[in-house]
């Protein structure tokens, strides 16, 4: 299973679209795929970063694996507690002005996801994607 460990700074995040970049030639898919996973990963290595680790730093991990038509991503940090899908759907509806900073990206991810989920393991935040290929 691939998988990259980064730094928890902002700087990393060509490193991480690198990854994702060679996973998806490597597996032959489409462009549409690699958007969504780059967006997805940029997005929750960001959250990480900027609010889970905050004023400390650490490793955050990510595994990408390929399963016939099915397309698994995970990403592991030793941040706080903390699940990024419990957050309340962002107001849509609203304009611009009116709308609470934030959520668009875990939004989006739920949106393209076919599957995805959170879970505290051993110290450890563990947020897991899956799409169909």
């Amino acid at each position: 299973m691939p998988e990259i460990e980064i730094s928890s700074d902002l700087n990393e995040l060509p490193r991480l679209v690198e990854f994702v970049d060679g996973f998806v030639e490597a597996n032959e898919l489409s462009a549409r795929i690699a958007m969504q996973l780059t967006l997805a990963f940029e997005e929750l290595v960001t959250n990480v970063i900027q609010h889970g680790y905050a004023d400390t730093s650490g490793p955050i991990h990510l595994r990408l694996e390929r399963a016939g038509d099915r397309l698994h991503a995970a990403l592991i940090d030793r941040a706080p507690a903390y699940d990024p899908f419990s957050t309340a759907e962002p107001d849509l509806d609203s304009s611009v002005e009116e709308r609470t900073v934030g959520g668009l990206g875990v939004h989006l991810v739920r949106e393209f996801a076919d599957e995805f989920g959170y879970e505290r393991i051993a110290g450890e935040n563990r947020v897991k994607i899956s799409l169909r290929v």
